[in-house]
């Protein structure tokens, strides 16, 4: 138990105290799965801490969160994140994104800005350039002036073709089919008041209603509007369009950057939303996020990366693509390192971590010849681990065996070619087909396909689309989301109602086969018959008729018939039995008549 002396005698420290001083709570070291914090042992950090692997360390000044290497992620309210640092303004160069919290550079162009485009600056990189709607042009587009006081191009009144100011009594040159009256204004050569316009006929009618000042006299003829209207395309409207703001000054809806649905203003900062497909970044829309920040799809804004990313695709330090300055990248693990970790080297080329070759405990460069150490077993020559086993078995004692014994080997796992331990994440070598992961192991390719052995499809698998050179970690499960799973639930039940449907029209499609096949032996309905004369008929003594076909002579024996017409045809026979036949012939059934037969497989019978 650790403790601390006091009066002659030992105090124990407090239960999660590896060891204190001067009190049981004086912590100077904690217990496995505690943190020292300002000499007591807490579970986890406190805000405004990192965590290391036996201490909280205090974040920079004025930060709130920072990583596992002590960079700032996010900084106190008033404070923004530069270079890792929170400051309360943004050097030159930079400007504030209160939305993101941190300072984000210009665009090359200029030397002070208020966003991140070429239309944001607020001065010019190039001493030469003049600025109009915040982009350094080489000299003022057309209807514009220079104002040499702030360096800007601004725009000239809409009455004139060039000017020196920006009231109507400062145009230089007019319209073609306008001129300039004394006070420097633009009037029609025909002179017309404020509110009328001049027609074909030399007239000055009045302008539109809506219309301050038009070119004609309908509601699309206007050049500026009354309050409180808006000039859009020469028509004056209440309200701007989505995709326009209103100018108050100007009275008139101008359009939005080309990167907003809706704004506030034309620069890009001032964007309410964004086009489709465009990402949001503080105020503004972008395609692609800047350096260090990643594109979440699913909340469609910009975040920032780890710090110690350079690029990345998530916000965690497992997420980096690339890294920041004075890191190495470990792309099997996907973080960013200031140094490499046991069992890999330093790739100064590519400033990369590469694992050693699986024979190498630790190593100066790629392949078997650059070990620097060997496993337990294994014997160091000229930068070589040479196993004393043969292929498929390891050295099974500390070791080796003395010069001229045999060495005691054990056999590999079955999952490996060759390997250094028993267990199957030892493998050096792998069979054909595999890979060998990071952590020793032998993996196949990630796939659908059904193993040639009959086993299960493993769960962790190599990504080899990414690499076939090394392996880079994934699983064999599509993990889908619940949109997803809802399509497929609905696809699943549609192919269900679908199957169901036609098995219900195959069981009562053969319910009415062999219903109307026992009806058809029962009871079939003759209606192309009739009895009139021709066949044979039984005669009974009662004058009733019946017919039984049988045996019959040649005997003939004349008969009388109700039916006069048909006296001369009837032809009676009687047969040997003494039952006596008369002939009778078939004819149509008139529609208001049917005879029903009985079948009993032999003899038919009238009722």
């Amino acid at each position: 138990m650790p403790g601390f002396p006091q009066g002659g005698v030992c105090v124990s420290c407090a239960p999660n105290c590896a060891s204190c001083e001067g009190n049981a709570t004086h912590c100077l070291s904690c217990a496995i799965q505690y943190l020292l914090v300002d000499h007591s042992c807490q579970g986890h950090c406190p805000e405004g801490h990192y965590a290391t692997e036996t201490e909280c360390l205090r974040c920079p000044p004025d930060c709130e969160v920072c990583n596992h290497d002590g960079l700032c992620q996010e900084c106190a309210e008033f404070y923004y994140l530069h270079n890792d640092t929170c400051v309360d303004d943004c050097p030159t160069g930079y400007f504030v994104s209160v939305e993101q919290q941190e300072c984000v550079g210009c665009h090359a162009d200029c030397t002070s800005c208020d966003g991140p485009d070429a239309d944001d600056c607020d001065v010019c990189r190039n001493p030469k350039a003049v600025r109009y709607n915040g982009e350094c042009l080489p000299q003022c587009p057309t209807n514009t002036y220079h104002d040499q006081d702030t360096a800007e191009c601004r725009d000239c009144d809409r009455s004139c073709l060039t000017c020196s100011g920006s009231e109507p009594a400062s145009c230089l040159t007019c319209e073609s089919n306008m001129r300039k009256d004394s006070s420097g204004h633009c009037v029609w050569y025909s002179q017309c008041s404020m509110h009328s316009y001049r027609d074909d006929n030399g007239e000055c009618p009045l302008c539109h209603p809506l219309c301050h000042r038009c070119s004609g006299p309908g509601k699309e003829h206007c050049l500026n509007c009354n309050n409180p209207h808006f000039l859009l395309n020469n028509t004056c409207v209440e309200e701007c369009p989505v995709g326009y703001y209103a100018d108050e000054d100007e009275r008139a809806c101008e359009r939005c950057h080309f990167s907003c649905a809706s704004c506030e203003g034309h620069h890009s900062v001032q964007c309410v939303t964004c086009k489709p497909g465009l990402l949001r970044e503080g105020r503004s829309c972008v395609e692609t996020c800047s350096e260090s920040h990643y594109g979440n799809m699913s909340s469609g804004l910009c975040e920032r990366c780890d710090p110690s990313c350079g690029q990345c695709w998530g916000r965690s330090r497992s997420d980096c693509l690339s890294c920041r300055e004075g890191y190495l990248y470990l792309r099997q693990w996907g973080q960013c390192l200031q140094s490499c970790p046991v069992y890999y080297y330093q790739d100064t080329w590519s400033k990369a971590c590469r694992k050693c070759h699986p024979t190498c405990k630790t190593c100066r460069a790629e392949g078997a010849l650059s070990c620097q150490s060997c496993y337990e077993g294994y014997r160091l020559f000229a930068g070589i681990c040479d196993s004393p086993c043969l292929l498929g078995y390891f050295p099974a004692l500390q070791g080796l065996a003395s010069m001229g014994s045999q060495p005691d080997c054990g056999e590999c796992d079955p999952s490996c070619l060759d390997c250094r331990g028993a267990s199957k994440w030892n493998c050096t070598e792998c069979h054909a087909l595999q890979i060998l992961s990071d952590d020793g192991r032998c993996m196949s390719c990630c796939g659908n396909e059904s193993r040639m052995d009959g086993a299960p499809i493993p769960m962790d698998c190599c990504d080899c689309q990414a690499s076939r050179a090394e392996c880079i970690m994934s699983v064999n499960f599509v993990f889908r989301g619940a949109k997803e799973l809802e399509l497929e639930g609905l696809g699943s039940s549609a192919k269900i109602f679908v199957t169901a449907c036609v098995l219900l029209i195959i069981v009562v499609g053969g319910g009415v086969f062999v219903f109307l096949q026992a009806r058809s032996k029962k009871r079939p309905i003759v209606s192309t018959l009739k009895n009139k004369a021709g066949g044979y008929e039984k005669l009974d003594s009662n004058g009733g008729t019946t017919s039984s076909f049988g045996e019959y002579s040649d005997r003939i024996i004349d008969c009388e018939d109700d039916d006069e017409e048909n006296d001369d045809d009837d032809i009676v026979y009687m047969g040997q039995d003494g039952t006596v036949y008369r002939k009778f012939k078939y004819g149509l059934l008139d529609e208001d008549e049917e005879i029903e037969l009985e079948y009993d497989d032999e003899v038919y019978s009238f009722k």
